[in-house]
């Protein structure tokens, strides 16, 4: 079964200038454009939705290649928005520490390094380790890195993805531009 994962870096807490902060967080990853612009219909229940054994909900595609600052733009209170990014800065540093630090044999052809950023509350849950789901939090914010595989060792390679100085350095950004609570976890999905 061919499964995908995330570095996922999060806030449980509203902000009170989230088009803002989006800003900042495509600036500093070089993206003019962002790939690909969606947001959902209504407010999201997919830790529910996935327990009741139901589809995940549609999102609206807002569109392609859209300029940064409009993308950014397009958040609205009660819904979340999400901005698949592709390449930025962070990826790209976050890519070339995990091929560097963590061998083949641990991490398979786990690569995370693909941007997307989410605003607007939303459950972040993985179902590949546990079966039956586990979840971690209902964020209002977070900031991804995707990327396509499947380790070989999960937690081995959870473990040594955390310790990265890439995973530090981001980590440290966000914190000043969303507020202390910003919490980092590492999950796989089919």
């Amino acid at each position: 079964m061919s499964r995908s994962g995330v570095v996922c870096f999060y806030s449980t807490l509203e902000m009170d200038r989230p088009v803002e902060v989006i800003n900042n967080i495509l600036e500093i990853n070089g993206a003019s454009k962002v790939y690909l612009v969606s947001r959902s219909t209504q407010a999201d229940d997919e830790w529910n939705r996935f327990r009741q054994g139901q589809e995940q909900a549609d999102d609206e595609l807002l569109g392609k290649g859209i300029a940064s600052q409009d993308a950014a733009a397009m958040y609205q209170p009660g819904r979340c928005l999400s901005l698949d990014v592709g390449r930025s800065h962070w990826g790209d540093e976050l890519g070339k520490e995990v091929e560097k630090n963590i061998p083949e044999d641990v991490r398979g052809d786990f690569l995370p390094c693909q941007l997307l950023i989410q605003c607007g509350f939303h459950d972040l849950f993985e179902c590949a380790e546990h079966e039956g789901g586990l979840f971690f939090a209902r964020a209002f914010f977070s900031v991804s890195f995707f990327g396509y595989g499947s380790p070989d060792l999960w937690p081995e390679t959870r473990e040594a993805i955390l310790s990265l100085p890439m995973i530090a350095k981001i980590r440290q950004s966000l914190q000043k531009m969303c507020g202390d609570e910003v919490d980092v976890i590492v999950f796989w999905y089919p």
